[in-house]
């Protein structure tokens, strides 16, 4: 009898062996047809919660149906449109992208505009590395992607360096490429520009994202079977909250604009293409501080300073210590220096950026001033200024110098702005939409690194370099 029950249970364990070799143990969704990256330039991470009781459209729908992480960050220093719309599909942090500040984003007198006399050349000459885009195209050559925007460095720098079809707005009223993509603009580009739709801040979204479904339907995207990419940056947001903060009407106004046409926008989406095939992330490049004159509780008071006016005291100093100053320059918050160029004069300059930084220190509205290569050695984990200024700059620049200044506190004449270390700039949406995540709310750390890699991994795709984000498995099926 022994024997027998024996017998019967190897021969159940056989069966079982056959079956579950024949079925997989865990049923793996396809890879999505289309991948949607939306991001909002200057939309703050509190705004969905702001303004939540006046949302119904595009914004309600991604939060409330979604894999939301509520303390997402880009995690470095200088929070503006260029270094934030890189780091995006990248994976990288602006020290590997190349891209450290608008300064030195996309213009490039070498790639003129198409069709347009004047004005400055754009191309992602200066980035450096692989995106999303390369990665889907390693997998499938036939991989394509459209990257559309009002501004040129929001348009070009989520792609890389990719021949993608990249597309921005020109202030003639129409929107353009430049040749380092194309020679002319397409057939579809033109019949867009010729419907002459208005171009007024407020509806400039609008027609970004009605020259993105027009490009959706005249490229196939996510109609086929390899994984296409559609990248969108909406730039209202930012003109707004520079020229009336993010505590006005104005901006509240925006905000509920943007929920309903991005209601229209993703039901006018999920007429073209399955729903069940369009992956969705929504973020922004950054967010933005409250007007400095109008934060009255803040400790420190909020200053504005002039940056011409510390570059110009550098500038005497330097001159006093015998060193051209041509070989050293402040560029707003970063002291700069051809250490290289100086040769036997680097004590000289060393004493002359102990005495600048003893001066700037002792001014209102500066928080600090540190040796970037002491930051480098410094705590990156319990000092998170630290640590976004490591993560801004390569471990090797001609960057002597960095000044952080006290929370609020701005340089420029601008009503509000960004580019601080601190959360308020930092703090943006990252809402991962479609059936490959798991709704929730997400509360822990994460950063807009950790957005690239966490679509490749439901692409079915690999980084084709070392990056600097994580997958989010948490929020995967």
């Amino acid at each position: 009898m022994i024997g027998l029950m024996k017998h019967l249970v190897r021969v159940f364990l056989a069966f079982l062996f056959v079956v579950c070799s024949a079925v997989p143990a865990v049923a793996q969704r396809s890879p999505p047809s289309l991948i949607v990256l939306i991001t909002i330039d200057q939309f703050r991470a509190d705004y969905l919660d702001r303004f939540a009781p006046q949302l119904h459209g595009g914004l309600a729908r991604l939060t409330q149906r979604s894999a939301w992480f509520t303390n997402a960050h880009h995690d470095h220093a200088i929070t503006e449109t260029a270094p934030g719309h890189a780091t995006l599909l990248s994976g990288r942090f602006p020290r590997s992208t190349g891209i450290v500040a608008n300064r030195v984003g996309v213009i490039d007198d070498s790639a003129p505009l198409v069709g347009v006399p004047g004005g400055n050349g754009a191309s992602p000459r200066r980035f450096q590395g692989t995106t999303l885009v390369d990665w889907l195209r390693a997998k499938d050559p036939r991989s394509q992607t459209l990257s559309v925007s009002m501004k040129d460095r929001a348009a070009i720098l989520p792609v890389g360096r990719s021949r993608s079809d990249v597309y921005w707005y020109f202030a003639d009223g129409h929107f353009t490429t430049s040749r380092y993509y194309r020679d002319s603009l397409p057939d579809w580009v033109k019949r867009f520009n010729a419907r002459n739709l208005p171009h007024t801040i407020t509806d400039i979204d609008e027609t970004t994202l009605a020259l993105a479904l027009d490009g959706l339907s005249a490229l196939s995207l996510g109609a086929e079977s390899r994984t296409d990419l559609l990248a969108i940056s909406l730039s209202a947001t930012d003109l707004i909250g520079h020229g009336y903060g993010p505590d006005s009407q104005e901006m509240a106004d925006n905000i509920v604009r943007v929920d309903r046409i991005l209601g229209a926008f993703l039901d006018s989406l999920f007429k073209l293409r399955d729903f069940a095939r369009v992956a969705i992330v929504l973020t922004a490049d950054h967010g933005i501080g409250t007007i400095p004159e109008l934060a009255k509780s803040v400790t420190p008071a909020p200053v504005r300073l002039d940056a011409g006016e510390l570059a110009s005291g550098l500038r005497s100093i330097v001159a006093a210590a015998n060193i051209d100053t041509n070989l050293v320059d402040l560029d707003q918050q970063i002291v700069l220096a051809d250490r290289n160029a100086l040769r036997d004069r680097t004590a000289a300059l060393d004493t002359a950026l102990a005495l600048f930084a003893k001066q700037v220190r002792a001014l209102p509205g500066v928080s600090r001033v540190d040796r970037f290569q002491d930051l480098l050695k410094g705590d990156t984990i319990n000092d998170p200024i630290a640590r976004r200024w490591v993560h801004q700059l390569p471990a090797r620049p001609n960057a002597e110098m960095v000044i952080t200044l006290t929370p609020l506190s701005i340089f420029g004449g601008l009503p509000a702005t960004h580019g601080s270390p601190y959360d308020y700039d930092t703090h943006v949406p990252l809402i991962f939409y479609g059936g490959w995540f798991v709704p929730a709310h997400y509360p822990e750390f994460v950063r807009t690194v950790d957005l690239a890699p966490t679509l490749a991994a439901i692409a079915g795709v690999k980084p084709g370099e070392k990056i600097d984000g994580v997958v989010l498995k948490r929020a995967l099926r």
